[in-house]
């Protein structure tokens, strides 16, 4: 079986309400209340895209291993705003801004 493709940044908005409905919940809930439900949901809309007749049903039988989860730490596709996982710089030390002479 291929991998399904599952990466959040390329969810629409439109698809997003959707999942929101399915689950009866804002995104924040869902994914407080119940990780894998919103998992599932984020599968099901990728998945009918190819396929219309997908249900959430059929997305909650999928293991982890069927999917290809894609995070913004992976590169291209990164949410706008997104981090690469590491923190700034330390800013330096105080002191004179300029050297003696």
């Amino acid at each position: 079986m291929t991998k399904l493709r599952v990466d959040q940044a390329d969810v629409t908005l439109a698809e997003l309400a959707d999942i929101e409905e399915a689950l009866g919940a804002s995104l924040g809930v869902a994914f407080a209340q119940s990780s894998a439900r919103a998992i599932a949901a984020v599968a099901w809309v990728t998945a009918r895209r190819t396929d219309p007749t997908y249900t959430l049903a059929q997305a909650l039988t999928l293991r982890m291993g069927d999917l290809d989860i894609v995070t913004p730490e992976d590169g291209p596709g990164e949410a706008p705003g997104g981090g690469n996982g590491t923190s700034p710089p330390a800013s330096p030390a105080p002191g004179p801004s300029t050297p003696p002479t």
